[in-house]
């Protein structure tokens, strides 16, 4: 029989491709179109939140939006890479040889990599800027990513305790 294919290594290689794809399609966006789409957002929850909010003056309505929107930008900050830390993990649970430490430690570096060289890419789009917070707030999303990918793996081998 031929080689066998281990699909969930290039399940893990695809999630942290549409990753990172999502998270430059989102920084390209100028400041006025991240605004909209956080807004929005925002809105929504509002709405969700308070069954009565569109009876509300505008002015009010208004400033609720105002102040769902920054947790709403950094909520998706540490979405969209958890997303990729899960993927890294992945790969780092499947892909890598050697001690499992190191391999989720890279998977680490490779996030804390996409994160910065985002950060620097958002220098280059109209209206934004580059945050030394937004990172950290990535690496707390990658940290949650990988957790769950390293869990996932070990209940996945059925072996909970075993090092490879």
């Amino acid at each position: 029989m031929g080689k066998r294919i281990n699909f969930t290594r290039w399940i893990a290689l695809l999630v942290v491709v549409l990753s990172v794809c999502m998270i430059y399609g989102f920084s390209s966006d100028d400041g006025g179109q991240s605004g909209e789409k956080s807004r929005w957002v925002a809105e929504q929850i509002a709405r969700v939140r308070y069954a009565d909010f569109k009876s509300w003056p505008e002015a009010r309505r208004e400033k609720v939006i105002e102040d769902w929107q920054y947790p709403v930008r950094k909520g998706a900050h540490l979405s969209e890479y958890a997303l990729l830390g899960f993927g890294c993990g992945l790969l780092a649970a499947a892909w890598g040889k050697g001690k499992r430490g190191r391999r989720f430690f890279g998977a680490f570096l490779l996030a804390l990599l996409v994160a910065s060289s985002d950060e620097i890419h958002q220098i280059f789009v109209a209206g934004r800027t580059a945050s030394p917070v937004d990172v950290g707030i990535d690496m707390i999303g990658v940290s949650i990513g990988i957790a769950v990918a390293a869990l996932v793996g070990r209940r996945g081998r059925g072996n909970a305790s075993a090092e490879p």
